[in-house]
């Protein structure tokens, strides 16, 4: 079972303007108090603009999971039970989002049925789609009905395709450079990755 109180105990030690997401390897741990692994960071909370139009990219459901439950739950999606326990516990904890994991065997199909099958059984939920690599991945996991993607890297690509869907897109990124060109392929939030290179 997930520890919905374990949940929603980690939720003070997360800021409103920079949230920190929990992983573990295999992506089925029981709860979320667990070492961190990214950190993110909103570009909004600057005072700076840039010139280009961060905006154009819909920020649907991350300017609220960041500013109200501060972390994102990833879980894998090839097993079903573990999957539904999981969005029992994100809805019942008042997050709005959960991530499916596309790693292991047969996550691509397993993430694709999962997005079906949740936006029927927690319709309050928006399910997003992780570790996209490319834009091709990208416009699957749009069609497939993802409402965002979370990213390992910065790809333009994926961040134009993100944009063209009208979906979130949350890419991985670390050094300035990387930072500056998630923020001008699209993004309005990156995650640190990988943040252990931070303690």
């Amino acid at each position: 079972t997930v520890d919905v109180a374990g949940l929603k105990t980690f939720f003070p030690s997360c800021m409103t303007k920079i949230g920190v997401v929990g992983d573990r390897a295999g992506g089925t741990h029981t709860s979320m108090a667990c070492r961190p692994i990214m950190c993110v960071v909103n570009f909004m909370a600057r005072a700076y603009r840039p010139p280009w139009d961060t905006a154009a990219m819909s920020a649907k459901i991350l300017d609220t999971l960041f500013s109200t439950a501060g972390i994102l739950p990833a879980v894998a999606a090839q097993d079903a039970v573990v999957l539904n326990a999981w969005a029992d516990a994100a809805v019942d904890a008042g997050i709005p989002a959960l991530e499916l994991f596309l790693r292991g065997e047969g996550a691509e199909a397993a993430v694709v049925a999962a997005i079906v099958t949740l936006r029927t059984s927690h319709p309050t939920l928006s399910i997003g789609a992780g570790s996209v690599y490319d834009a091709a991945t990208a416009r699957r996991m749009a069609d497939a009905g993802a409402t965002f993607l979370v990213s390992p890297i910065t790809d333009p690509a994926t961040g134009a395709l993100a944009q063209e869907a009208g979906i979130d897109w949350l890419p991985g990124a670390f050094t300035p450079t990387e930072i500056a060109l998630a923020e001008r392929s699209g993004a309005r939030y990156v995650k640190l990755f990988p943040a252990a290179a931070i303690n």
